[in-house]
């Protein structure tokens, strides 16, 4: 009876993998996994890409497996010019990431909230940013990520380069344009951490959470790309132009409904982290 359901098991899965693409693995442990299946050998393992990445699944640790309705790039999802609709986006990353994280930078205490990882349609959709300079919209697919919740202070800022402390530390530290060898400075001295792509600056302020992330106000902040014009190609954890003028500055303004896009400027500083790396960083602290 048992070798009767374990082929049945194997059916199953097979006919899974011949007629769908998104899958929710459910392990034996509870962990739940949604990704694109890649490949399956029932009596092997089971290969996945989530977020961009492959992930093998051994067969024996795995409880069930269930196709999963996504909102996609096929035909049902697209406009009639082929491109993708604007404003969607499918998490994808189901691991037992926190939700939030406490670290310590300088003298300072941040919280990093947990930013799960999926694909969405980035680009000017007259919501996101201005259309002059972020167009056109094209799909990205971003791994989980942490992103704090707070600016960098001054005091954490000069504590970490050992620099003289001003009168109000706890005030966000602006770095200019024209002073980014400060930036530089301070990320390598702080090397676990890194300022948030563009992408995932936007994707951030795309999600149900964003209100814990973001303030309405207009604030431009930093991000790690060099400015430069977008991609029609999808793309993966994309990082930006390899070379160029200036940074990308983002502000988040709810209150015109945009996210809007600068170059030559200065900015606050927040800070990102993968979230295998937070997890690993995290662990090793306690």
């Amino acid at each position: 009876m048992k070798r009767f359901y374990l082929i049945l098991f194997i059916i199953c899965l097979w006919s899974l993998a011949a007629y769908c693409n998104l899958v929710k693995v459910t392990l034996k442990s509870g962990t739940t996994i949604v990704g694109n299946m890649k490949a399956l050998n029932p009596g092997g393992n089971i290969v996945l890409q989530v977020a961009g990445q492959e992930i093998i699944l051994p067969m024996d640790d795995v409880s069930s497996l269930e196709e999963q309705q996504a909102v996609s790039s096929s035909n049902t999802n697209q406009n009639s010019d082929g491109k993708l609709q604007y404003g969607e986006y499918q998490i994808t990353d189901n691991n037992p990431y926190p939700n939030t994280v406490k670290i310590v930078i300088g003298d300072q205490e941040l919280t990093m909230i947990l930013v799960r990882g999926g694909w969405f349609n980035m680009g000017y959709d007259g919501r996101h940013s201005l259309s002059y300079d972020s167009e056109p919209v094209h799909r990205v697919n971003l791994s989980s990520y942490y992103i704090s919740a707070n600016y960098i202070s001054e005091g954490a800022f000069n504590t970490v380069l050992n620099n003289k402390k001003t009168k109000d530390s706890t005030k966000p530290i602006k770095i200019s344009q024209k002073n980014s060898y400060q930036l530089r400075d301070f990320f390598k001295a702080q090397s676990n951490y890194r300022l948030p792509t563009e992408a995932e600056w936007e994707y951030a302020a795309l999600m149900p959470n964003a209100s814990a992330i973001f303030k309405p106000n207009e604030s431009k902040e930093w991000c790690s790309d060099i400015f430069g014009e977008f991609s029609s190609l999808e793309q993966t954890n994309p990082t930006g132009p390899p070379t160029g003028n200036s940074f990308v500055f983002r502000c988040y303004y709810i209150d015109n409904k945009k996210w809007k896009r600068y170059s030559y400027d200065s900015g606050f500083i927040r800070i990102a982290i993968n979230a295998e790396k937070m997890v690993k960083l995290h662990s090793n602290t306690h």
